[in-house]
């Protein structure tokens, strides 16, 4: 079976509409409650991975580029389980995405907003909570910076002019060439809450440093319904 590295909009059925819908209010809430956000966005936390020792830091262009505003993240097979979305005062600052959390249930393991600073590279690498295979990682694209700004996994590349979701399994790295932030809604959600086929099964001892150097026009672009 041939490799899928990407779900288009049309491929996410009613879970992708929702959370398109939602994304107005997603961003309005993030903006009220980070009112620097466009400025010098203080309140933003370096991203931490447990499985890179809490630093990836050799990944980023710019230390703390990439910064996160996390509800819920857990990853069972690591005895990670953190559930900041039942903290009234988080559900009181992000109302609509904790209603999203609570409607997913079991199947939303990991919700939080993701920033990247502008000109700045979240370098290849593989998401290990994606090792099962039962999970996609949706992104929901709330303001993205007109310009050079796209995801690159495996060489094939896409922007974030509409939702999508891809496997994270495979090697991916994220470019904002751009003078601004860049601000999504980035969920995980169960293949088989989404009505999707079951993953492939590969070898996950592949790891970034064993695949060719990214480059940029080797596979046509992903293209999103009407772009």
């Amino acid at each position: 079976m041939a490799r899928k590295y990407y779900w288009l909009k049309q491929e996410l059925g009613e879970v992708g509409q929702r959370l398109l819908e939602a994304a107005p209010k997603l961003r309005d809430e993030f903006l009220a409650y980070h009112t620097d956000y466009q400025t010098a966005f203080s309140r933003g936390v370096p991203y931490d991975n447990p499985v890179q020792g809490n630093d990836i830091s050799n990944l980023l262009s710019v230390r703390g580029a990439w910064q996160v505003d996390t509800l819920r993240y857990s990853w069972e097979e690591h005895g990670e389980f953190h559930s900041q979305y039942k903290d009234p005062a988080v559900r009181d600052r992000f109302p609509t995405a904790c209603s999203i959390v609570d409607w997913l249930g079991d199947d939303c393991p990991l919700a939080t907003y993701s920033s990247i600073e502008p000109n700045s590279v979240i370098g290849r690498h593989e998401d290990g909570e994606h090792g099962t295979g039962k999970l996609l990682r949706i992104h929901v694209p709330l303001l993205i910076p007109k310009g050079d700004v796209f995801m690159e996994i495996e060489g094939h590349t896409i922007d974030w002019s509409d939702i999508y979701g891809f496997d994270g399994r495979y090697t991916h790295s994220v470019h904002n060439l751009t003078a601004d932030r860049r601000l999504i809604f980035l969920i995980d959600i169960t293949r088989s809450r989404l009505g999707l086929e079951p993953a492939v099964v590969f070898d996950l001892k592949k790891r970034a440093a064993n695949w060719p150097p990214f480059v940029r026009g080797l596979f046509p672009q992903q293209q999103h319904q009407g772009s």
